[in-house]
Parts: structure tokens; C-alpha cells; sequence
């Protein structure tokens, strides 16, 4: 690196601190070295504000009365341990916070849909069986399926480990249940860690899922909503080279989440027909963001991936009919 880029360097960086400084730090160190210098009054203030002049015909002399020494003494002394009460609430407090156990399956049903629902999405969108008509922000980001199960499914997977172990009251159903998600993690994990472990026994559980969604109802509203949608891409849909379609995963459930999965089966048969689908399918998209205001995502299967499109339609958990 040159000397003029490194020097440039380093410019950035002072003027970076300056404009983008740490205020919960600087404000802790300022009120701590202001408190230690009233402490030390005796040898820092007293210097600075005791004054004595003598001439021939006089003598003036300022000093704090005691009244004021002690006045600053205990403003030094609240400082102090004011900085310290703020430097324990932002980085020792904040890194030791105790994980939440829940009282039962209900209560814990918000925060497990959350862990699940991520999960779906990452298995839909750089899953081995995901579609091969759409290279969205997550395929590009993560190039291998490996890596997103390791950075993001295996985390995930053992916070959904801890909470369920954690429950104080569980039904037998729901302990049935939960022990079957467990196996399932474990074995998962190992299956990660070890490729040649096998795992095929112990796949995901789909009743786990539903179980945990069941606690959560859809409004009215929503469904309704849902119903326009699934008319709309039926209408839209319904001239094109389609065997079956399917609307699945959060949006069915979730009326704050504005992504529309949607499984696609085509009769498509060779490479043309491929091609020619896809491009329908990519304006569909498009058509749906400027008609509806909501994000459309496909996972589509030709007539040649039909081993692929059951598979991945086994795995999802609750679907509705569009076509």
C-alpha cells in the first residue's frame, strides 16, 4: 500500500471517530474523570481556586469554604459511581442477559414461529430443492447450502432445543412431540458435522410445526385477503403451461409478513418450454408487485423434475390450492 493511501487512511479513520464517536463511552469516561478530580479536590481545585495577594497595605485570600469542599467532595463521589452504575448497564449487563423460559408451549409458540419461519425460508430459498428459476439475495449470499445451514439453520435450531427443554408445563402430546424435535436437531447436527451420518429417520417433524402454529389463529381480515391473492394469481396463472400450483409458508399465517411463496409444477417438457414459462413467470412477479403491493417468490419444477417437486412438496407444512 502506497504512503498517500495510508495516510489517507488514517485521516478517515480520525475523522470518522470524530463525526461518529462512541457517546455511551465518552459520556461514562467524562463523568468518571470529572468525579475523580472533585475527589481530589485538594490537590487539583484548591490549586486552582485558591488565590492570595499580598502587598504592603493589604492581604486578599479565596478559598472554598468547607461548606463548598464538602458540597464537591460528594458530587465527585456520585460521578464516580454514577460512571461505573452506567459502564455495568452497558457492557456487563448487556452481555450476561439471562435466556427467557417460557411457561408452556403457548406462550413460547411467538418466539419458536419466529426460529421456524426462518428456517423455512432459508430451506426454500437455498435448499437442495429450491428453485432453479430464482437466484435471490440469499442463493448469491451464501454459495453453498453447507454454509446457511451452519450459519443460520443450526443456530436457530439450537435456541428451538433450548426453549422446548426449558418449558415448565407440557401436555403428553406436546412432550411427544417435543422429544421427536429433539432427535431430530440432534441428529440434524450431526448429520452437518458429519455427512456420512444418516439421518433419514429423523427428519423434521411436521406435527412439531403444527403443533407450535396451532397457537397462533389467522384473522378474518387476513384471510381474506389470502383468498384475493389466490384468485388473483389463479386468474393470472390459469393460461399458462401449469399442471398445479400451491401458495405455502409464512404468509398463510403471518399477517405482518408480506412474501408470497408460491410452488409451481409445469408440463414443461423440454428446454423451450422451460424458457418460455420462466419468462411468463418472471413478469408475474412484477405484475404482482405493482397490482397487489406484495412480494412474489416461485419455486417452480418442470415436467423432468417431478421426483424434485415431490420431495419438496412433502416437506412443507401447510398449503393452499391455487390451480
Amino acid at each position: 500500500m502506497s504512503e498517500s493511501l495510508t495516510i489517507k487512511k488514517i485521516l478517515l479513520t480520525k475523522l470518522n471517530n470524530v463525526l461518529n464517536p462512541n457517546y455511551v463511552n465518552k459520556f461514562i469516561l467524562l463523568n468518571f474523570t470529572l468525579g475523580t478530580a472533585l475527589i481530589c479536590k485538594n490537590m487539583i481545585i484548591e490549586l486552582l481556586v485558591s488565590l492570595e495577594v499580598i502587598t504592603a497595605d493589604f492581604t486578599l485570600k479565596l478559598q472554598l469554604s468547607d461548606a463548598a469542599s464538602n458540597t464537591v467532595f460528594y458530587t465527585g463521589v456520585l460521578l464516580v459511581f454514577f460512571s461505573i452504575f452506567l459502564f455495568y448497564k452497558s457492557h456487563i449487563e448487556k452481555n450476561t442477559v439471562t435466556p427467557k423460559i417460557y411457561n408452556n408451549m403457548k406462550s413460547a409458540s411467538s418466539h419458536l414461529i419466529k426460529l421456524l419461519e426462518e428456517n423455512e425460508r432459508i430451506f426454500k430459498e437455498c435448499g437442495p430443492n429450491s428453485s432453479n428459476y430464482e437466484q435471490n439475495e440469499l442463493r448469491m449470499e451464501f454459495s453453498v447450502w453447507e454454509n446457511a445451514k451452519r450459519k443460520i439453520i443450526i443456530p436457530n435450531n439450537r435456541e428451538i432445543y433450548r426453549v422446548i427443554s426449558n418449558l415448565k408445563k407440557i401436555t403428553n402430546k406436546e412432550n411427544r412431540l417435543i422429544k421427536k424435535m429433539k432427535s431430530h436437531i440432534e441428529h440434524f447436527e450431526s448429520h452437518v458435522d458429519n455427512p456420512s451420518v444418516d439421518y433419514t429417520a429423523h427428519q423434521f417433524p411436521k406435527d412439531f410445526s403444527d403443533l407450535v402454529y396451532g397457537y397462533r389463529s389467522v384473522s378474518k381480515k387476513h384471510q381474506v385477503k389470502i383468498n384475493k391473492i389466490n384468485n388473483w394469481l389463479r386468474t393470472e396463472i390459469s393460461s399458462m403451461n401449469i399442471e398445479c400450483a400451491f401458495l405455502f409458508g409464512s404468509f398463510l399465517y403471518s399477517e405482518n409478513y408480506h412474501d408470497i411463496d408460491l410452488l409451481i409444477k409445469t408440463s414443461d417438457n423440454e428446454y423451450s418450454e422451460i424458457r418460455k414459462t420462466a419468462l411468463l413467470l418472471k413478469t408475474l412477479t412484477q405484475k404482482c408487485n405493482e397490482d397487489l403491493g406484495e412480494q412474489l417468490h416461485m419455486s417452480v419444477f418442470s415436467q423432468i423434475e417431478i421426483n424434485d417437486f415431490n420431495e419438496f412438496r412433502k416437506k412443507i407444512r401447510t398449503i393452499k390450492e391455487v390451480l
